[in-house]
């Protein structure tokens, strides 16, 4: 509430910009322990990314194909949830054989995603 005279003002103010720090995600979600081993899916973003990928079982996914993305096929990587519009975080990515990093797809608009 620094710069501001009271918690009213603050509330007002900070309300009035439109951005929603938490809200409930209404978007179409893929909890990805829901899905079977060996189970394929093909996630797109912006502007032009399509990486198609394999579940291997407790939120691991290997990359099968990946076009204009940095991803390569054979990254393998952890992820919980995927929802639809919104950016996509992978843990533990095991890329080109270097240490694990963390990586984000579709930072900007989000991503799409079907499961074949």
């Amino acid at each position: 509430m620094v710069g501001y005279t009271d918690w009213m003002t603050y509330y007002k103010e900070s309300s009035a910009t439109g951005k929603v720090e938490s809200d409930f995600l209404k978007n179409k979600s893929l909890i990805t322990n829901s899905l079977a081993r060996g189970a394929i899916v093909r996630l797109m973003w912006h502007p032009d990314r399509v990486v198609t990928i394999r579940h291997e079982g407790y939120e691991v996914f290997s990359v099968l194909e990946s076009v204009n993305s940095k991803l390569n096929a054979g990254d393998t990587f952890r992820c919980g949830l995927v929802v639809e519009g919104e950016p996509m975080y992978l843990a533990q990515l095991k890329h080109e054989g270097g240490e694990p990093v963390s990586y984000v797809c579709g930072r900007e608009g989000g991503v799409k995603f079907i499961v074949l």
